[in-house]
Parts: C-alpha cells; structure tokens; sequence
C-alpha cells in the first residue's frame, strides 16, 4: 500500500495540460480522482482517459450556476 491508496484528489482544471498530467499521475498511484473543468466534452474524454489507465472512482465534477 503507498500513500495514496485510499485518498481523493479533487483536481480543477483536469480536464487538459497540467491537471490532466496530475490526475494521471494520482490515478496511477492509486487516488480516487474529482476533476473539475468547464467543458463537459473534454471532462468526459479526459474521465476515459483516466479510467482507462487505472484510475478508480474518477468523477468529473459539474459547473456551479454562477452569476458575473
């Protein structure tokens, strides 16, 4: 067991770049990954990804109604 078995990651801006390369890091190493990103086709493409190289419990997160 390392010392990511049994924790969460909840990563913003997973979806593509540098979140994405942390996700699949973590993933590997045995995180439950949470992406967030505001794109719901890339969190899904990016989701697969890290499902497909091991990740468990990879959730993307939707995007809260926000007024600007």
């Amino acid at each position: 067991m390392n010392a990511f078995t049994n924790k969460v990651a909840v990563i913003t801006g997973g979806n593509s770049g540098i979140g994405l390369g942390m996700a699949d890091a973590l993933a590997r190493a045995g995180c439950a990954i949470s992406i967030w990103g505001r794109n719901p086709e890339k969190n899904a493409r990016a989701s697969a990804r890290l499902r497909a190289h091991g990740g468990a419990g990879v959730s993307p997160l939707r995007r809260a109604n926000t007024r600007r």
